[in-house]
């Protein structure tokens, strides 16, 4: 679906932060913490986020996961997937 490579992870912006809060702002039951983040330019820029992440319940082990976001051209940035890193 997005063909091409990320740029090289970078420590989070404040751009980037404003655009991981907008595209997870609805989004409940985990807590994810971003700490580095690469981009793709395609019709649109596709985010990765790095982040640190946490089911919000008692007791509950971190993991670490991918949250991509697409931002397109004029439009608001919308979270598309997650991915669980092992």
């Amino acid at each position: 679906m997005f063909l091409g490579s990320f740029t090289k992870s970078v420590a989070m912006s404040d751009d980037a932060q404003k655009v991981f809060d907008k595209a997870l702002e609805s989004l409940s039951g985990v807590s994810y913490e971003p700490l580095a983040y690469a981009t793709k330019v395609v019709n649109g820029i596709v985010y990765r986020f790095f982040c640190s992440a946490e089911v919000v319940v008692p007791e509950a082990k971190p993991f670490d996961a991918y949250v991509f976001v697409l931002v397109p051209p004029g439009g608001e940035p919308t979270m598309f997937d997650i991915k669980q890193i092992n």
